[in-house]
């Protein structure tokens, strides 16, 4: 017979090898799975292809770049103001500090058309911005659905706001 110290050392090693085996097939798949793995019922990849952006996709890029550039400008130029409290001028009208010149309508009920010099701004309430030389006649008109049209003019005021409450029947 053997040593019976060969008889367990083979054993080790025969096992050894059983486990080793399998390591070793699939490192060597390893490149063929993952390439199989990553192609799509197709047979193409699934992962897109770099390809170069598109002449329109270039100037697509570039509109959004001046915009963003654009809108940057404004949030530099933009002031912070604290509300102020609304009070009467010469006119009677309600009016408060404002950046250019701008109206905040409130109706009621809520949730009217505001229309300045024709130009839809929104509905109620509402504070926008509205472009005119000072002294110059705004019109605004409030509409609703079922509610007969409210017009109301005032002038332009050069950094001010002018406030507006309208009742619609």
């Amino acid at each position: 017979m053997g040593d019976p110290l060969q008889a367990p050392a083979r054993r080790v090693v025969v096992r050894a090898a059983l486990l080793l085996v399998p390591v070793l097939a699939l490192s060597l798949a390893a490149p063929w799975l993952i390439d199989r793995l990553g192609r799509g019922r197709g047979g193409q990849a699934s992962v897109p292809v770099e390809r170069p952006p598109s002449e329109e996709e270039i100037r697509a890029s570039h509109r959004a770049e001046e915009r963003l550039a654009e809108a940057e400008e404004g949030w530099r130029r933009a002031t912070p103001m604290a509300p102020a409290e609304a009070a009467p001028d010469a006119s009677g009208e309600r009016v408060r500090w404002f950046p250019g010149f701008g109206v905040s309508v409130e109706s009621t009920p809520r949730g009217a058309r505001v229309l300045v010099n024709g130009r839809d701004l929104g509905q109620t309430p509402l504070i926008a911005s509205v472009r005119c030389t000072p002294g110059e006649t705004v019109q605004v008109e409030v509409r609703k659905d079922g509610r007969r049209p409210r017009r109301r003019s005032t002038l332009c005021r050069e950094d001010q706001l002018v406030e507006l409450s309208v009742e619609l029947r």
